[in-house]
């Protein structure tokens, strides 16, 4: 996992995306999160979309959460880590953006 996308996460929506880092910015990637059925055919909520947005966003700081965990079990900066990706997850971040 060493080698994902490292500039800053976005999202907009149900869209996923990372800027390069040129003079005129373009996607380095995207990602869109795009409508589908639940089990029963319905069509999935704009927030359950909105939600999974937000779990992609923050795969980073889940990532990084984890390697803090691991090196260090139980250690304040896990805790601390660890609340930072549920409030990632949960789409608590600065204007819907993760690092």
């Amino acid at each position: 996992m060493a080698n994902y996308t490292k500039e800053k996460w976005q999202i907009d929506g149900c869209v996923v995306y990372a800027l390069n880092n040129q003079r005129h910015p373009s996607n380095r990637f995207f990602c869109g999160v795009i409508h589908g059925e639940d089990d029963n055919g319905k069509l999935i909520t704009t927030e359950e979309l909105i939600a999974n947005a937000n779990l992609i966003v923050a795969a980073p700081a889940m990532y990084e959460a984890l390697k803090a965990i691991t090196a260090k079990p139980w250690s304040a900066l896990a805790r601390e880590k660890g609340k930072a990706v549920l409030s990632a997850i949960d789409g608590e971040g600065k204007n819907g953006n993760h690092t």
